[in-house]
């Protein structure tokens, strides 16, 4: 295959170059390069957790749990914020440089001895290596995040004991098709026969195709709100406390991750678990509670300063800046901040930007480092027919962006995007994968 056949490029510039195959759906490609390996993502148990917000938050708290109950758990999930390793971890823990390097030579062998049409995505590719990884570190259970949509994902390879569907809304509607009922149907697309499903509530026309799928497939459907069910008790930017009721209940469960849309994102992880329990695993009810204690997820509510206020949050589209702004007003009621955003592309950003107004004071535009981003002259333009002129400011890069925040004495919210919050937390200096600064070089 000429176009990767050169040995002078690096295993990094090889992998970045997949980036220019885009997003194709399919999986083909994803399973002619698992049958190279020995299908390594059918030597364990696997879960499968799609939606258009929540999904990562939820796979992390059920990884989080079945770590706590004694298993060897992997992780994979999508984007990552700085490190690209974030993207696959055994028990809670980055895989090591050595076995990412290892995982990439593979690929790449067997990528160029392939035909020009199997050649994988970027997110193909690091799919079949976390399954690699998976299988070389021995998980019992990996615990997998879909990428986009469902049916089509490269992460729908697995065999899934058991499928998880978060909150569906408008995302990706180029790829996914333009309604509810299209999107529903590429996410219900996880769902295997004969296996069970748990669902977040969801728009009736949403449901409806869920619910569909699931009895054509034989596989029981579990709906938070008629089966189970999270309450929230207490709430700040620090810490949630809810309640849980269904077939067991618990109460004053807690968890780091904050906003009340958690209380459904854990309620599922606590309703999964009970489920995998039923399946023959061993989850004790103590490790549900310590384990949603543990959970920490970078670039989520996550306060960067106190007094004043900095918050960074990756709501990326308006289903998440809808749970931002709900959050907020749930703590500081009618309190506006100052907002430093950027967007991708392929969002709905002219609706986002609609929807920060309410709660902004003013706003900073910024760029990031992929082509996928709007420029931020042109978000300016678009929020200067509500907002005066001189409440609109362009900083184009994020590092000095990130200096005139930090040194500001005023509240801030970051949004927008995952790719601002992952140069946000390099330019702060925090460590993604421990919650923690980074100590300062001399």
């Amino acid at each position: 295959m000429i176009l990767h056949s050169s040995r002078q490029i690096s295993d990094r510039i090889f992998l970045e170059r997949l980036n220019d195959f885009g997003i194709k759906l399919g999986l083909d490609r994803t399973f002619a390069l698992l049958k190279h390996f020995g299908q390594p993502q059918e030597k364990y148990l696997s879960v499968l957790v799609a939606g258009t917000n929540g999904k990562g938050s939820v796979a992390k708290a059920l990884s989080r749990i079945l770590l706590t109950s004694g298993y060897r758990v992997g992780l994979y999930t999508s984007p990552h914020l700085v490190d690209i390793r974030e993207r696959i971890f055994v028990n809670e823990r980055p895989i090591s440089r050595r076995l990412f390097r290892t995982g990439l030579r593979k690929v790449r062998q067997v990528v160029e001895n392939s035909p020009f049409h199997l050649t994988p995505t970027f997110f193909e590719a690091l799919t079949v290596m976390a399954f690699l990884a998976f299988a070389e570190e021995k998980v019992e259970v990996a615990v997998v995040e879909v990428g986009m949509g469902g049916r089509f994902d490269a992460t729908n390879v697995v065999p899934a004991s058991l499928s998880v569907i978060t909150t569906v809304g408008l995302d990706h509607m180029q790829y996914l098709g333009p309604t509810q009922r299209d999107i529903a149907r590429e996410k219900a697309g996880i769902i295997k026969e004969a296996k069970p499903v748990i669902s977040a509530s969801q728009k009736p026309e949403v449901l409806q195709v869920i619910r569909q799928v699931a009895r054509d497939k034989q596989a029981k459907l579990l709906v938070h709100g008629r089966d189970f069910l999270g309450q929230m008790k207490q709430m700040n930017l620090e810490r949630l406390q809810f309640d849980f009721s269904g077939e067991e209940s618990f109460t004053g469960l807690e968890t780091r991750l904050t906003g009340r849309h958690q209380v459904e994102n854990m309620a599922l992880a606590v309703q999964a678990s009970l489920q995998l329990n039923k399946m023959g695993l061993s989850i004790p009810r103590k490790a549900i509670r310590v384990g949603l204690k543990k959970v920490f997820w970078p670039g989520r509510l996550q306060i960067l300063r106190r007094k004043p206020l900095l918050l960074l949050d990756g709501a990326h589209n308006s289903s998440g800046l809808e749970v931002l702004h709900e959050t907020l007003e749930d703590v500081y009621p009618g309190k506006k901040f100052s907002v430093l955003t950027a967007i991708l592309k392929d969002k709905q950003w002219q609706k986002m930007l609609r929807m920060m107004l309410p709660w902004s004071k003013k706003f900073v535009f910024t760029g990031l480092k992929t082509e996928r981003a709007i420029s931020p002259e042109v978000l300016a333009a678009y929020i200067l027919r509500y907002q005066p002129e001189e409440k609109v400011k362009v900083v184009t890069g994020v590092k000095e962006a990130w200096q005139m925040v930090k040194e500001s004495k005023e509240d801030w919210v970051i949004c927008g995007s995952l790719y601002l919050a992952g140069e946000i937390l390099q330019q702060a200096g925090r460590n993604v994968f421990l919650g923690k600064k980074l100590p300062s070089r001399r």
